[in-house]
């Protein structure tokens, strides 16, 4: 992939995900609880990402992304590829917030990333 030219001294891409709009975040929450399934999620998930990347736009950043308004959190992505992890055992954001993952036992690589 060949790099885009940036003809200033600080290009600038966001670091992390681009915070999300509420009905990005409903459709992850509805996708954890059951309520939406993969597919479904991924569908109305995809959709969300060019929004995304025209906010990148307008804002001028450098290098675009699509936001990481697919995923649910790295913790989660790094966990569903990488054995020794409990899927829900700890609370995040008080206890109405969703559960996530914990190292509970030796770490060991179960799927490519």
């Amino acid at each position: 992939m060949a790099e885009p030219y940036v003809d200033h001294l600080f290009p600038t891409f966001v670091v992390g995900s681009l915070p999300r709009p509420q009905w990005v975040r409903d459709v992850i929450d509805d996708r954890r609880s059951g309520r939406l399934t993969e597919r479904e999620a991924d569908l109305l998930l995809n959709s969300a990402v060019p929004s995304a990347i025209r906010l990148q736009e307008r804002a001028g950043v450098d290098f675009i992304s699509d936001g990481e308004w697919r995923r649910e959190s790295y913790v989660k992505v790094f966990s569903d590829h990488v054995g020794g992890f409990r899927r829900d055992a700890i609370k995040r954001h008080g206890p109405a917030g969703p559960l996530e993952p914990a190292v509970t036992e030796p770490l060991q690589a179960t799927r490519p990333f």
